[in-house]
């Protein structure tokens, strides 16, 4: 019997195969000046990972291992530096939230987290996924480093402590409970 081999991106084989491309993906942060939508600014973004330490019990001579406490990484966002809007300056009082350098201060989480969302598309520009992301906050804020031999764009990063990431589209057109985007 000969062996079949359906190519995956031959033709005729609809989507089957199609390969979800990293480069068509778009940020939001509610509550952030200037981060409604960081299309064209972010670099590149890590997507959110969860992990669960397992817990053992104890039973005779044996051990079970059952789902510890749930983490989840903390994410990071690289965005080309632009004049306008001015992205460095507003991820700046984003931190300022955080921690007050002037008078010492240190914010309540209630200011200071935001929700927001990530949304992936496919090469036509149709949406694939999305995940709603909940307290977000800057654990690191770097403004980048200027180098007079460079013309390259300032990439500017940060990292997100986030509490719950879930993956919801592609549905419907917004999420009324949390007033959060979900893709189309």
């Amino acid at each position: 019997m000969p062996l079949l081999i359906n190519y995956q991106l031959s033709s005729n084989t609809g989507l089957r195969g199609e390969p979800v491309r990293g480069n068509a993906w778009i940020l939001s942060l509610s509550g952030v000046d200037n981060f409604d939508e960081l299309g064209l600014y972010c670099k590149s973004f890590t997507m959110p990972a969860y992990s669960s330490s397992p817990v053992e019990i104890n039973h005779f001579n044996e051990k079970t291992k059952i789902a510890g406490a749930i983490d989840l990484a903390a994410v990071s966002v690289e965005i080309n530096d632009i004049l306008e809007p001015n992205l460095v300056e507003a991820l700046y009082w984003w931190w300022t939230k955080i921690y007050d350098p002037i008078t010492g201060e240190v914010g309540y989480a209630s200011e200071y987290k935001k929700d927001g969302y990530i949304s992936q598309f496919d090469s036509r520009g149709k949406p694939v996924r999305a995940y709603n992301l909940y307290g977000l906050w800057p654990t690191g804020f770097n403004p980048g480093s200027l180098d007079y031999t460079s013309f390259d764009p300032i990439p500017v990063s940060m990292e997100l402590s986030c509490d719950r990431a879930v993956l919801v589209g592609p549905k419907g057109s917004a999420d009324t409970k949390t007033n959060l985007h979900v893709v189309d």
